[in-house]
């Protein structure tokens, strides 16, 4: 049941983008009575009735109330404030194994992880077939999805293919990003601004493309009509970041896509030894990221990236819906027993992702060797 309450009934929306309970005015003794005191207090009923019924709806789930800020006088491209239903549809990928893969590759949402699982996938796929034009096309680039569908390979795609992508709360994002591009060995607008410190990182990222990054490589447009959130709706799959080894084994269950043995990964970046130790600056530099960051930067970040909460709750709701259509109790114990497998698969074959480049395939073969010995893998 969907159930929509006008903000006439219930709030009064002020130009500070708060929502507040509207006051009611006392008469006074001497105040004389009107003619429609009648019809005065059937309206007060009729708006506690109503408020009634939003409340129990909320405590029951039935109705979600999403409150989006005002314009701000510096942020051009938020939307203005209003009430919305919210009601999140659960992923559903179809089943067909070795189907067709366009994947939004979003920086510093462990998307380096899941494109080397897609990987694993389309070389087990296509290892199986011998007809080229049966094989599994993988396309994926750090890139909006509109412009990912205009590249050569998309042209391959079937139209069965899956769009994918993984996502991050925000904030936590642009934190990455800044200690990212503060760390870059190579010259560019995101070095130069990050070098000028956070706060004048975060306040100019309109220039270093960061501020919203989620939701305009999902397809947004602060010109367009479709809001954040509409955009993830047209997504066969997100997985979240903050809980990849869930979304990972929702994908398995739902999915011929991903057998267990390709949701196998050692934590590991193909680099030399100078981009190891950058790598190993910025984990650091995460680590300890309030006390490196003013609050004043945090406020300016938060500002610069209102459609990226907007579309990453959206992800999110709709990750929790998914969760509860496949059940908690089986979701978690895919959860735990995978990270089981986990832990194995470091023991075994995480010291090779020590030395250089060419070691990734031989941590390849070690993990599809442990696999296929064990029985979780089946």
């Amino acid at each position: 049941m969907r159930l929509l309450v006008p903000k006439s009934h219930r709030y009064g929306a002020h130009s500070d983008g708060k929502i507040l309970v509207r006051d009611v005015e006392m008469r006074t003794k001497n105040e004389v009575p009107k003619k429609d005191g009648s019809v005065a207090a059937y309206v007060l009923l009729i708006v506690a009735a109503v408020a009634l019924l939003v409340f129990v709806a909320e405590a029951s789930g039935v109705l979600s109330v999403d409150v989006v800020e005002s314009k701000d006088d510096d942020d051009d491209r938020t939307p203005k404030t209003r009430m919305k239903e919210i009601a999140f549809r659960p992923f559903s990928p179809p089943r067909a194994s070795c189907s067709d893969v366009l994947f939004i590759k979003m920086q510093k949402c462990a998307s380096s992880t899941f494109l080397g699982v897609l990987k694993h996938v389309q070389d087990r796929c296509n290892s199986q077939v011998q007809n080229s034009t049966n094989q599994m096309h993988l396309v994926w680039g750090e890139s909006p999805l509109t412009r990912l569908r205009k590249t050569p390979g998309a042209v391959a795609l079937r139209k069965s293919h899956l769009v994918l992508t993984v996502m991050r709360e925000p904030l936590s994002r642009q934190i990455s990003h800044f200690h990212q591009c503060r760390h870059w060995k190579e010259k560019g607008e995101c070095k130069k601004w990050a070098q000028l410190g956070a706060e004048s990182f975060f306040r100019l990222s309109r220039n270093t493309r960061v501020d919203n990054l989620q939701a305009r490589f999902l397809g947004w447009d602060p010109k367009g009509r479709k809001t954040p959130d509409q955009h993830v709706e047209q997504l066969d799959f997100i997985l979240i970041k903050e809980r990849l080894h869930e979304g990972l084994c929702l994908l398995h269950l739902l999915s011929d896509l991903v057998h267990v043995t390709d949701m196998l990964y050692v934590s590991y970046k193909a680099r030399s030894a100078e981009d190891l130790q950058k790598s190993e600056d910025i984990m650091a530099d995460e680590g300890h990221a309030s006390a490196k960051i003013s609050e004043e930067a945090l406020g300016i970040a938060r500002k610069r990236s209102k459609a990226d909460l907007r579309a990453y709750k959206a992800a999110l709701g709709r990750h929790q819906a998914t969760v509860a259509a496949v059940g908690f109790p089986r979701v978690t114990e895919c959860v735990a027993r995978y990270e089981q497998l986990l832990q194995e698969v470091h023991r075994a074959c995480g010291h090779r992702a020590e030395n250089q480049r060419e070691d990734g395939r031989k941590i390849r073969r070690c993990l599809d060797e442990l696999c296929a010995s064990h029985a979780s893998c089946a």
